[in-house]
């Protein structure tokens, strides 16, 4: 996209930092971070949202509601919000995509990241759950390790140990997310829980879904507990692979990756303390919490 004048990018930055402020549990452009980062940040975020929302919904939430469209559909306008990166830009996201181009020539962001993620939102519209543990792995690395990379670009940060690390939390993170909403998804037929380590010869994800938690057997609900307790061990490993990123990032990303370390492996441990009621109760963070980990991050850099 031609360069914007400085008055209407700093308006399309005020606009990105606007979606980002709707991030639940990852802190995208908090002040945690150095300010000359923010902006770059909220316009990734903004980008991702626009894209999950049109996996959703085939449209971005431009202020308006939107219906759900067919899987077609769907498809059709990821394809046009990925040509938005080559300067064909879907109406109405003009904003989005002024920032994000002003952003990623600042920062040298990795083409083949942002699309990564269109990747994996296309797989979101084609699928309603992962057969296999390695492809619930390959999502995420699509997905969220994408995002950390570009984090990480936009902090100049080029070490492949520490990018190898931040892909590790950043795929602990999103499989968190999964098991923080099971009780959302699955009623509405999405299984994320792999199905590979849960299914029997007379249950599979099409029962799962016919039956649901409060109708299948006592049986069965033991094995998804079971499955979730293999889930949150795997991804409790993630994390602790990940644990030395903050510390090891340098001075300007230390405080914001300790708080999205601290704040993830926060949620994870309140749905391990759920347990089966995971299915039924979504865990969340709370105001104090969240006050609590930025005042962690910022004394112990996690």
């Amino acid at each position: 996209m031609p360069v914007a004048p400085e008055a209407q990018l700093a308006a399309d930055y005020v606009h990105c930092a606007r979606i980002a402020r709707h991030a639940e549990n990852f802190p995208v452009a908090s002040r945690l971070l150095p300010a000359r980062f923010r902006p770059h940040l909220a316009a990734v975020y903004a980008y991702a949202r626009g894209a999950d929302d049109v996996a959703d919904e085939a449209s971005p939430r431009i202020g308006e509601a939107v219906v759900a469209a067919d899987a077609d559909s769907r498809l059709a306008a990821l394809d046009a919000w990925e040509r938005g990166l080559d300067g064909d830009v879907p109406p109405g996201t003009e904003p989005v995509f002024r920032a994000l181009a002003a952003s990623r020539r600042a920062c040298s962001l990795p083409d083949g990241e942002l699309r990564r993620l269109i990747e994996a939102f296309r797989y979101d519209v084609r699928h309603q759950g992962y057969a296999t543990w390695e492809d619930l792995l390959a999502y995420a690395r699509n997905s969220a390790a994408a995002i950390g990379r570009l984090v990480l670009s936009v902090a100049a940060v080029d070490d492949a140990d520490l990018i190898g690390a931040s892909d590790d939390l950043c795929v602990a993170l999103q499989l968190t997310n999964f098991w923080q909403d099971l009780s959302r998804d699955m009623p509405r037929g999405r299984i994320t829980l792999p199905e590979s380590i849960w299914r029997s010869k007379s249950f599979d994800a099409a029962r799962l879904r016919t039956d649901g938690w409060g109708v299948t057997s006592a049986a069965n609900r033991t094995r998804l507990t079971s499955a979730l307790d293999i889930a949150i061990a795997r991804t409790e490993e993630l994390f602790q692979r990940s644990r030395k990123l903050p510390a090891q990032s340098g001075p300007a990303l230390a405080s914001y990756l300790g708080a999205v370390w601290i704040g993830g492996h926060t949620i994870l441990s309140r749905v391990r303390e759920l347990g089966p009621r995971a299915f039924l109760e979504r865990p969340s963070l709370t105001w104090t919490d969240r006050a609590a980990i930025a005042w962690r991050a910022v004394v112990t850099r996690a």
